[in-house]
């Protein structure tokens, strides 16, 4: 994304008294953070493949990480801030739901090792808008993940080995991460 439009968008962000652009994000996280519970209860009943209707929930998310990650690309520090903390009445804070969606599809080991591609591709998404939200550093927003409770434990079941897991671009998305993270002695 190039710089004017980063700033225009932060411009906006800043603003925006009624923070549509932190509230859309945040709902359509939200939307998704329901489809990935309902996957989950279903899939402790056993294994089924992904509907069309949860596959859309999860393309929304992965859009969403894609639109954080464009906002804070070359490491915007004012736009990777704004997305943890608006300077509104109504604060949002879009960093972490996104750490904590991802934390939700990595909350087991089990959920690791019967994912769809759809899923690692979730997570990978993800943990690559995380990435572009601590670099820079943004230390507020590394010491939000920091502190998240469910977030170093899902990063933790990601890094270790699982038998019959597809890594894919996980492991290095993940070490970049705890790089950014290991740096400020987080």
């Amino acid at each position: 994304m190039c710089v004017l439009l980063q700033d225009a968008v932060v411009n906006y962000i800043t603003q925006d008294r009624d923070n549509k652009f932190a509230m859309h994000l945040e709902l359509r996280m939200r939307g998704s953070a329901q489809s990935i519970e309902l996957r989950k209860e279903r899939m402790r009943l056993g294994f089924e493949l992904m509907s069309a209707d949860v596959k859309a929930q999860y393309e929304n998310a992965k859009q969403t990480f894609k639109t954080m990650k464009m906002v804070c690309e070359g490491h915007n520090q004012e736009a990777q801030n704004i997305l943890r903390s608006q300077p509104t009445s109504t604060d949002i804070n879009t960093v972490a739901t996104a750490a904590n969606l991802v934390s939700l599809l990595c909350n087991t080991s089990q959920s690791l090792r019967v994912m769809e591609n759809a899923e690692v591709e979730l997570v990978v998404s993800g943990l690559n808008c995380l990435v572009e939200v601590v670099q820079g550093p943004c230390v507020g927003n590394q010491e939000l993940l920091a502190n998240l409770e469910d977030f170093i434990p899902a990063l933790d079941r990601v890094i270790k080995p699982i038998p019959y897991f597809r890594p894919c671009l996980l492991h290095s998305v993940i070490e970049k991460l705890r790089k950014k993270l290991a740096a400020h002695d987080l």
